[in-house]
């Protein structure tokens, strides 16, 4: 069945829709708590979720990637809520399977701030 971070990237994959529905917090959170059995406090914004994710056992990570690590992506122009994502091993999934770590025009131009968690 895998372990508890690959089954987190195994379910949002299987969750994701081919463009962005505006649902990227809610899409990971339910799949880090379906992966995990627990329960991630909850916050406002994508951009904040980094502290729900220690709160469950995550900590902060460093290259290289594993599968399961979730990136938490400060905001930008247009995007006040930031962003959170999950590595599959090949990709980077949120609500929708995104072409590569930035999830859309306006971050890949900008290139906020970023931090990777991985589940400890």
């Amino acid at each position: 069945m895998g372990s508890r971070a690959e089954r987190i990237a195994q379910i949002a994959l299987a969750n994701a829709s081919s463009q962005s529905q505006g649902r990227c917090g809610i899409a990971v959170r339910e799949a880090i708590e379906a992966a995990t059995g627990m329960t991630m406090p909850r916050v406002g914004s994508a951009k904040d979720m980094g502290s729900s994710l220690v709160a469950v056992g995550f900590c902060f990570a460093d290259a290289p990637l594993q599968v399961g690590d979730v990136a938490v992506i400060q905001d930008c122009q247009g995007h006040p809520h930031g962003h959170i994502q999950v590595w599959t091993g090949s990709q980077w999934v949120s609500d929708f399977v995104q072409r590569d770590f930035w999830p859309g025009p306006k971050y890949r131009e900008l290139q906020p701030s970023s931090v990777i968690y991985r589940l400890r």
